[in-house]
């Protein structure tokens, strides 16, 4: 990093010592530190455990700053994939575009269907129905939502695409409430067993129901906005009711998957709990950071797969 100020810009030199400092970070940094201090946590252990029956407030606070610092390295290691990828889309321009972005969304998703199916063959159980009903739906869904929008970008009949419209509001509201029942069925799957079952499933349901109901009043009232907003031939006022309609439909997305994970970590095994804990911190981070500009969202699809793994794993209760 010091080194970045002395060597001359755009210099073999510069860029490869970027790449030394890229791979150090991520080896060091991201895979050392989550093998060794968050999963494994014998080294965090070591350096608590003289404090932690003298001083419970101490041993929170090296907790906190320690899982904090983590979180940080994320959030940096993010910056530095933003740094790279708006490098490399210098040289691969037909790489950063919604067309890519929709295309591979459209396919990323339905990896999780063999996957639970592998990773649930090895222990059978009635309850993983459930899940694979929710896995295969969403799918599904997702498939349809974001293959329309390619194609209609393919053909250019949008330039970009932003909200739903009149042309595949339907496909949207199918894929938002397969979302939801995703979700829910998770939950549904890892409490099946669990002596208080029907009051963490209940919650579940209802805030989903909650969410999902507002969200669709929010895509009726977005829509009639965007009506008056196009007669009005105001783009500045267009374009900021398309970003206030995404940022409130992510945000009634969120409230209840946040739930089902919180529910859904503390009903797992360490082993499994931390690493899902971990890649959903690290999609709530993809969105703050947007990495990957116009692929953000694929990202995000590749790390819905990392979680439905870990989800399986949690789910069946070992490997």
């Amino acid at each position: 990093m010091c080194l970045k100020s002395y060597l001359p810009k755009n210099s073999i030199l510069y860029a490869a010592n970027s790449a030394i400092f890229y791979a150090f970070f991520f080896k060091l940094r991201i895979l050392d530190f989550y093998s060794h201090v968050i999963y494994h946590h014998e080294s965090l252990n070591m350096t608590i455990q003289p404090y932690s029956l003298k001083s419970p407030l101490l041993t929170a606070i090296m907790f906190t700053s320690c899982y904090g610092l983590y979180i940080l390295n994320i959030y940096w290691f993010y910056i530095l994939n933003k740094i790279l990828y708006k490098g490399l889309t210098k040289f691969f321009t037909q790489m950063n575009t919604d067309q890519m972005c929709q295309w591979l969304c459209s396919y990323i998703h339905m990896v999780n269907i063999p996957l639970a199916i592998y990773l649930y063959s090895q222990k059978p159980n009635e309850k993983y129905l459930f899940d694979m009903i929710g896995i295969t739906g969403l799918s599904i869904t997702s498939y349809f939502y974001h293959h329309d929008i390619y194609k209609r970008l393919s053909l250019k009949q949008i330039t970009e695409y932003v909200m739903p419209d009149h042309i595949d509001h339907t496909l949207f509201i199918h894929d938002s409430v397969f979302i939801h029942i995703r979700s829910f069925l998770t939950v549904f799957t890892n409490f099946y067993n669990h002596v208080h079952f029907v009051p963490f499933v209940l919650v579940s349901a209802m805030v989903h129901l909650t969410t999902y109901y507002r969200t669709i009043l929010h895509l009726i009232q977005g829509k009639m906005t965007k009506n008056k907003d196009e007669s009005a031939s105001s783009d500045g006022i267009k374009n900021r009711c398309e970003m206030d309609f995404v940022s409130v439909v992510n945000l009634l997305s969120m409230l209840p998957i946040s739930v089902d994970i919180l529910f859904i970590f503390l009903n797992s095994p360490v082993e499994f709990g931390v690493p899902f804990l971990s890649v959903n911190i690290a999609m709530a981070l993809l969105f703050v950071v947007e990495p990957f500009y116009k692929l953000n969202h694929v990202a995000f699809h590749l790390l819905l797969v990392a979680q439905n793994y870990y989800l399986c794993l949690s789910h069946r209760g070992g490997l």
